[in-house]
């Protein structure tokens, strides 16, 4: 039985690295896409927050989750290429897509 508990416990502590190692990357590769599409944008907390403003609209942007909530009308939204859709922004080329 203990032998079972430690396995658990390892694959628990596995799974919950390799979800801090997702995020870590959806917020790099995310915050460089707004950036090479020039998306006008601050950040905050070391980039955990970004706040967008762009297209007349003010947006909260958590890169790390793709969760985008615009301040006017508080609607909770995900992905970087709809935040870009979203602002009214074009995708510049990035990742085979067209501009």
């Amino acid at each position: 039985m203990g032998e079972e508990v430690e396995i658990l416990k390892l694959l628990k502590d596995h799974n919950h690295a390799e979800g801090r190692q997702r995020k870590q990357h959806n917020k790099e590769s995310s915050t460089e896409i707004l950036t090479k599409s020039g998306v006008n944008f601050t950040a905050r907390n070391n980039g955990t927050h970004l706040i967008v403003e762009e297209g007349g609209k003010i947006v909260d942007y958590w890169p790390s989750t793709g969760l985008f909530i615009d301040r006017a009308d508080k609607k909770r939204r995900r992905g970087v290429f709809r935040l870009l859709k979203h602002v009214g922004k074009k995708m510049g080329g990035i990742n085979g897509r067209a501009s």
